[in-house]
């Protein structure tokens, strides 16, 4: 029943939405519709639950041609209805880690588990573009339901740039914590570095939130799980085996949060294959904790981000 009420609303949608050759909806796994976007030689595919990210793949600045994956996905993810897929870019929405106040409720929010509307798309000579929204009459808590709106717009060209939109529908003030949740592929977690965050202020979860300073480059041994604060706009994830380095533009982060679960935590997690942290590393734009963002009634916040690979990072 589910597979012939899905090609329905595939059919739907492309009829309403697809674009010959540049953007189209099919089944993806477990039940979840996805839809596959590409430009030129660069796709991108996504899941309409979670309006999330599995696939970013593109070409741009490579020394040899060849396409780059840019985004790592668990061998181990889950996909089924109302299950959050571990890789690619989850987006973490309306707070950002545990619920301050209520344990019962989901880690980093309802967003990532919802099932977002296609609200219009467009292929032109300069990209292929999607805007998704998430319907506030829905929110699965009473407390969320019809106060605020979601919207997030994805374009594709030989970059990967997209921007969420949360707007305050409500007639009193909203606290909004909010993440682009990036699982940045990466040839060994190792060889890696992230020099851009040299001198920056940070939060330790591992040491329950200590305040510390990154006195040089960040290099990944062991488990990682920090909140960078002020961080540049303009960040890099170099590899010393890998001649493209990882560039991310960002915007209306107060945070960025590097993340990698380490071996241990990795082998306890069903949804992590267990040597996968050896090939990953989260950097996420972010507005966390005490710096989550408070929207007046009728307010608009933009958090996005442009990601790309780079080749002139290592010469």
């Amino acid at each position: 029943m589910t597979e012939i009420m899905n090609d329905a609303r595939i059919n739907r949608l492309n009829e309403r939405f697809g674009v010959a050759g540049r953007l189209h909806f099919c089944q993806g796994r477990g039940d979840l519709i996805k839809a596959e976007l590409t430009y030129q030689t660069a796709l991108i595919e996504l899941y309409l639950q979670g309006a999330h990210i599995t696939r970013f793949n593109t070409k741009k600045n490579s020394p040899t041609g060849e396409n780059k994956d840019m985004l790592w996905m668990s061998e181990a993810a889950t996909y089924q209805a109302e299950t959050g897929l571990r890789g690619g870019i989850p987006l973490c929405w309306p707070w950002f880690g545990p619920h301050l106040s209520d344990t019962g409720k989901p880690k980093h929010g309802y967003a990532r588990t919802s099932n977002f509307l296609v609200k219009e798309t467009r292929a032109d000579n300069n990209a292929t573009s999607i805007i998704l929204t998430l319907d506030a009459a829905t929110a699965p808590y009473s407390e969320w339901r019809n106060k605020a709106s979601l919207e997030v717009e994805i374009k594709l060209t030989d970059s990967l740039w997209m921007e969420m939109r949360t707007k305050n529908i409500s007639d009193h003030p909203l606290t909004i914590g909010n993440a682009l949740h990036n699982y940045f592929s990466t040839p060994c977690h190792s060889s890696a570095a992230l020099p851009s965050v040299t001198g920056l202020t940070y939060l330790d979860n591992t040491q329950n939130y200590q305040r510390c300073t990154q006195d040089d480059a960040l290099n990944i041994f062991g488990e990682i799980d920090r909140i960078y604060l002020n961080p540049p706009k303009n960040l890099r994830l170099i590899n010393s085996s890998d001649p493209l380095a990882t560039a991310m533009t960002s915007w209306g982060n107060a945070n960025v949060v590097v993340w990698n679960p380490g071996q241990v935590i990795a082998e306890g997690m069903p949804d992590f294959n267990d040597q996968g942290y050896r090939t990953m590393l989260c950097i996420e734009p972010a507005n966390a904790l005490e710096h989550s963002i408070e929207l007046k009634p009728g307010e608009l916040h933009c958090l996005g981000q442009c990601i790309y690979p780079v080749s002139d990072i290592l010469a």
